[in-house]
C-alpha cells in the first residue's frame, strides 16, 4: 500500500508544493495523466495475460457486480454530501471519489495476497478500467448539467433586465 498509494500521493503533494510556480511544472502535469492510463493499462493487461481464460468465463458476472457496486459508490457518495450540507461541487468530488475506488491497489494487493483466487485480480483489473470510464462520463455529465443550469440562469437575469 506505501509503493502504491502512499509514496505516489506524498510525492505528487510535495512536487506540487515546491514546483507549482514554474512552467516546466505544468508540462509535467499535463502529461501526467496519459502516464496513469499507460500504468493502468500495464496494470490490467498483465492481470488478464495472466488469468485471461478465467476472465473468459466468469467475466460478464464480474462486470455486472463491479458496475453495481461502482453505481451505488457514486449514488452514496452524492447523497452522503448533500445529507452534510455541502455544496454542488463538494458533493460531486465526493460522488467521484466514493465510487471510483482505488482498484489499482486492489489488483496489486490481490496479486501479493490472493495469488490462488484468480477471479479477485481479474476484478480489480476489470474494476481499473471501469471507474476510469464511468468516472470520466460522470464528470462529463456533472460539467454538461452545470453549463445548462449557468445558460439558464443567464437567460433568467437578461429576461428580467
Amino acid at each position: 500500500m506505501l509503493k502504491v498509494t502512499i509514496f505516489p500521493v506524498a510525492i505528487g503533494s510535495l512536487c506540487n508544493i515546491m514546483f507549482h510556480k514554474y512552467k516546466f511544472f505544468e508540462n509535467v502535469r499535463q502529461i501526467m495523466p496519459g502516464v496513469a492510463v499507460i500504468g493502468f493499462t500495464l496494470i490490467v493487461g498483465g492481470v488478464i495475460s495472466v488469468h485471461g481464460s478465467i476472465f473468459l468465463t466468469s467475466g460478464l458476472v464480474i462486470f455486472v457486480c463491479i458496475f453495481f457496486h461502482n453505481a451505488l459508490g457514486y449514488i452514496l457518495g452524492y447523497f452522503a454530501a448533500k445529507f452534510f450540507g455541502m455544496n454542488t461541487a463538494k458533493k460531486i468530488n465526493l460522488s467521484i471519489e466514493v465510487g471510483a475506488q482505488n482498484a489499482g491497489l486492489a489488483t496489486g494487493l490481490c496479486g501479493k495476497f490472493f495469488l490462488t483466487c484468480a477471479e479477485a485480480a481479474i476484478a480489480s483489473a476489470v474494476s481499473c478500467v471501469w471507474h476510469s470510464i464511468s468516472g470520466t462520463i460522470l464528470a462529463n455529465l456533472f460539467l454538461t448539467l452545470d453549463k445548462k443550469q449557468e445558460q439558464r440562469s443567464e437567460q433568467k437575469v437578461n429576461s428580467e433586465a
